[in-house]
């Protein structure tokens, strides 16, 4: 089980963001932890298939990682929607280009803009920083 508040047993797995397509092996199920409307400034978490939660590593500063054991910090992102204009403002939907900031103001990144590993070390969301959101509907693998 998860421990918000401890030590670590170490990192599962480190994240790399290499899939040119979608692929249900590689899914991750997304938290809204507000349960609502899902929007820009929303918290999220990140789940893999096992169950572990994707974290940043000391809540930013360095690697993401898939982890059993984990500071809260390290769990909850910041869901940034990149472009807020048009008619649906900040509600973000499937398809939407999206950044994520972790607790210590630092953006994600896919190294290499993809095929590398994924960072949590930016200062701002620009290309490798930008990410398409694909959501399953209820039932349904990507």
């Amino acid at each position: 089980p998860a421990n918000a508040g401890g030590g670590r047993r170490g990192p599962r797995a480190e994240l790399s963001a290499s899939a040119a397509e979608t692929d249900p092996r590689s899914s991750l199920t997304l938290v809204d932890w507000n349960g609502d409307e899902l929007r820009s400034g929303d918290m999220v978490s990140f789940r893999d298939l096992q169950g572990d939660f994707v974290v940043a590593e000391g809540g930013g500063g360095g690697r993401v990682l898939t982890s059993t054991e984990y500071h809260e910090r390290e769990r909850l992102f910041t869901l940034v929607k990149l472009d807020a204009s048009g008619a649906r403002g900040d509600r973000i939907d499937s398809g939407d280009t999206i950044a994520l900031v972790v607790s210590t103001g630092e953006f994600i990144s896919a190294e290499q803009g993809g095929g590398g590993p994924l960072r949590a070390d930016r200062s701002a969301a620009s290309g490798w920083e930008s990410f398409t959101l694909i959501l399953a509907k209820d039932g349904d693998t990507p």
